[in-house]
């Protein structure tokens, strides 16, 4: 899944991400701003781990990966290559 603040919010996730989610289960990618999460639910169940679903958190959405093509730093590619179920 793919987290992102969708404005400068005061409000941030992270502390609830931090919480709430294993340590090596997420990538912080933009500090305070988006994130890389390893998550078997739907965005909709991720969102209400988070405590988020009512907006407490600032503005944000949630997008899971089916599919992806690019290029990025190692440290990206090598979490979501460690992260890849449908590899598994």
């Amino acid at each position: 899944m793919v987290l992102s603040m969708a404005k400068d919010d005061e409000t941030s996730l992270k502390s609830s991400i931090e919480t709430n989610i294993a340590p090596a289960d997420y990538l912080e990618l933009v500090s305070n701003r988006s994130w890389l999460v390893a998550f078997s639910g739907t965005a909709s169940e991720l969102s209400e781990k988070l405590g988020a679903k009512d907006g407490s958190h600032g503005h944000f959405f949630i997008t899971s990966m089916n599919d992806i093509s690019g290029y990025g730093p190692k440290s990206v590619i090598d979490w979501m290559d460690e992260h890849d179920r449908s590899a598994k």
